[in-house]
C-alpha cells in the first residue's frame, strides 16, 4: 500500500502520543524511518514508516520480502532497511530513535512501560508497546478495569485512549 499510495504504516502496537508534523510527510527523501538503537545500532525499525507514493525504496525493499523468513525476520523488518538507507543516499531520512522507539526493545526499555509509574517520552512521535514481547506475560491478560486501576507508564497511556482524552502528558 505504501508502495503503491503513499502514506503512513502503523503496527497496530504503536501509539501515537503527539501528532505527526508536516515535515515528517513532506520529506524531501520521500521515505521517514527512526533508527532502532542508538544511531541505529540495531538498524531502521518498520513499525512506523512515511512513504512518498512509487519510492523506489520502499519498492526495492518490498520485492526484497519474496525470500523473508521469520527466523531472519528482524534482518528484513530492520537491518535491510538500514542498509537500503545507507545504499540509497538522500532517500531516506532517519530520526533518532527517541522519536518511534523510545523506549527501547530491551528489558529496561520494557520496564520503562509496563513497570515505571513515569512515563520518560523524551518528545517521541510514538511508542512501540513492544507487543510479542509483552503478550502472554501480560497484555493478553489485561483488562480495561486493570488499566484504569494501574499506576504505570502503559496504564496511563492506555487510559488517555479509553477515557478519549488522548492526553498523554
Amino acid at each position: 500500500m505504501l508502495a503503491q499510495f503513499g502514506g503512513i504504516y502503523l503496527d497496530l502496537d504503536v501509539l501515537l502520543v503527539r501528532a505527526l508534523t508536516d515535515d515528517l510527510f513532506l520529506s524531501p527523501e520521500g521515505v521517514v524511518l527512526a533508527h532502532e538503537g542508538i544511531d541505529g545500532t540495531i538498524g531502521a525499525g518498520n513499525a512506523l514508516m512515511i512513504a512518498r507514493r512509487n519510492h523506489s525504496v520502499i519498492a526495492e525493499w518490498y520485492g526484497r520480502y519474496r525470500k523473508f523468513s521469520d527466523q531472519i525476520w528482524n534482518g528484513f523488518s530492520v537491518r535491510l532497511p538500514m542498509e537500503m538507507a545507507v545504499a540509497h543516499p538522500g532517500s531516506v531520512r532517519l530520526l533518532d530513535y527517541t522519536a518511534f522507539y523510545w523506549p527501547p526493545w530491551n528489558l529496561w526499555g520494557v520496564a520503562q512501560i509496563y513497570r515505571a509509574q513515569r512515563c520518560i517520552l523524551h518528545g517521541s512521535y510514538g511508542v512501540h508497546l513492544w507487543e510479542t514481547k509483552m503478550w502472554a506475560s501480560l497484555l493478553g491478560k489485561l483488562t480495561p478495569a486493570d488499566v484504569q486501576k494501574g499506576d504505570y507508564c502503559f496504564a496511563r497511556l492506555a487510559s488517555a485512549v479509553l477515557d478519549g482524552s488522548y492526553n498523554f502528558g
